[in-house]
């Protein structure tokens, strides 16, 4: 796992050698999941859509705005995703909390993620790799994630679509859908 800081200047270039490392020929499937009904938890949805709309990024994304992977649905979207992408690895993103000084950063893992252990009920792991942008500091109580500043979650949505545009372009000029 690595932590980058999303305001270091070179964050587009570092992400790049470990999207590279990861994903080399073949782009992978991006799950974003979180629900765009609370503030803490929409970030993965603002870079889905931002991935979809504003960069019309060369692969599948599942997860916008318009159209959450949450709670209620990641069985159903994740099962449907590894049966239609068999041999395509899965970036799954989300965001999580963690220490106030960390609030910005960015994780890079070589594995899934369990999503919704935030709150105590841990499925199972998510996707090959993962990114989870830390947009909050840890609470006890998990309603929290209705009071994220939402300048937060956009200004660190907008740095890893961005990331990942960059990363694409650098690594699948040629790919088509």
């Amino acid at each position: 796992m690595i932590k980058i800081n999303s305001m270091c200047n070179s964050f587009n270039e570092i992400f790049n050698i470990y999207f590279k490392e990861a994903f080399q020929d073949k782009p992978p499937i991006i799950l974003c999941i979180g629900s765009e009904r609370a503030t803490g938890d929409a970030l993965a949805p603002l870079i889905g859509t931002m991935l979809r709309n504003k960069y019309n990024i060369k692969t599948y994304v599942y997860g916008t705005l318009e159209s959450s992977v949450n709670a209620k649905n990641i069985e159903e979207v994740y099962s449907f995703i590894t049966l239609k992408h068999p041999a395509q690895k899965i970036l799954a993103i989300d965001a999580c909390v963690g220490l106030e000084q960390d609030i910005g950063f960015v994780k890079f893992t070589n594995t899934g993620l369990f999503a919704r252990s935030a709150i105590k009920k841990v499925n199972k792991n998510y996707g090959d790799y993962s990114i989870l942008g830390i947009v909050d500091k840890a609470y006890k109580d998990p309603l929290n994630v209705f009071s994220t500043r939402l300048s937060t979650v956009f200004n660190l949505g907008n740095k890893i679509a961005n990331a990942i545009d960059y990363a694409f372009n650098m690594n699948y000029k040629k790919i088509a859908l």
